[in-house]
C-alpha cells in the first residue's frame, strides 16, 4: 500500500461508498462540499471538466484521477458552458442504493459524447486525522499514463 492509502485507511469511519456513473452531453454535475470526508474520481471513459470558482477550468481525460482530501464541492461537465445542472450528488444519495453501487446512472444526457467516472467518498474521524492529509491542497489532479495531451 502506499502512504496515502495507509493515512485514509486509518482515519476511516465506517464503509467507503463509490459509483460508477456514465452522463451523456450535455450535463453538468455537482458535487456538495461534505466537511469530514475525502472523494476521488476517476476518469474511465471520455473527457469532461473541473470547474471550480476560485480555479480556471481543467479539462479531464480517461485515466485522470481527481482525488478531494477535505471534502471540498466541485462541479463536473461535459463542457465549461453547459448550463444545465443536475441537484448535487452526496454520498448518501439515495439514487446509489448501497455503499458499493456498479450500475450507471444518467440523470440528464441527451445522447451526446459518454463521459464515465468512477465516484467515491471516505468519511473521516477528524480525531484521526494525519498531518499529511492536513498538509494537501483542496483538491489535487493526478493525469492519467495513458493520456497523451499536446504541448
Amino acid at each position: 500500500m502506499d502512504v496515502l492509502s495507509d493515512v485514509i485507511t486509518v482515519a476511516r469511519t465506517g464503509r467507503p461508498r463509490s459509483a460508477y456513473v456514465r452522463w451523456h452531453a450535455p450535463w453538468r454535475q455537482q458535487f456538495a462540499s461534505v466537511p469530514g470526508s475525502a472523494g476521488f474520481q476517476v476518469i474511465l471513459e471520455g473527457r469532461c471538466w473541473l470547474l471550480s470558482p476560485h480555479a480556471a477550468p481543467v479539462e479531464l481525460g480517461r485515466g485522470d484521477v481527481l482525488f478531494l482530501p477535505h471534502g471540498t464541492g466541485h462541479t463536473l461537465a461535459d463542457s465549461p458552458d453547459t448550463a444545465v445542472t443536475a441537484p448535487a450528488c452526496t454520498p448518501d444519495d439515495p439514487q446509489l442504493p448501497g455503499p458499493y453501487t456498479s450500475g450507471s446512472v444518467d440523470r440528464l444526457g441527451q445522447g451526446g459524447p459518454a463521459t464515465m467516472v468512477l465516484c467515491g467518498a471516505y468519511q473521516l474521524d477528524p480525531s484521526r486525522t494525519h498531518p499529511l492529509l492536513l498538509g494537501l491542497p483542496p483538491g489535487m489532479w493526478t493525469p492519467g499514463a495513458m493520456q497523451r495531451r499536446p504541448a
